[in-house]
């Protein structure tokens, strides 16, 4: 299966350079994601689920 922001699986990450900005010094090793999550009751969520869900989230990346 593939994305739009990914090739053969792998991530392709992008930088838009700056004026005289060097590309072969510029670190690609973070990418943004957008997450969505699905079936939350109405009213559900807050500030605190939020951070739940970050927590969890960072905790996950952190097992990798």
């Amino acid at each position: 299966m593939s994305a739009l922001w990914t090739f053969n699986n792998h991530l392709l990450v992008f930088h838009r350079l700056k004026e005289e900005e060097d590309p072969m010094e510029v670190p690609l090793v973070f990418s943004a994601f957008w997450i969505q999550v699905h079936d939350l009751i109405p009213g559900f969520f807050s500030e605190s689920m939020e951070n739940y869900l970050v927590t969890l989230l960072e905790n996950s990346l952190t097992m990798m």
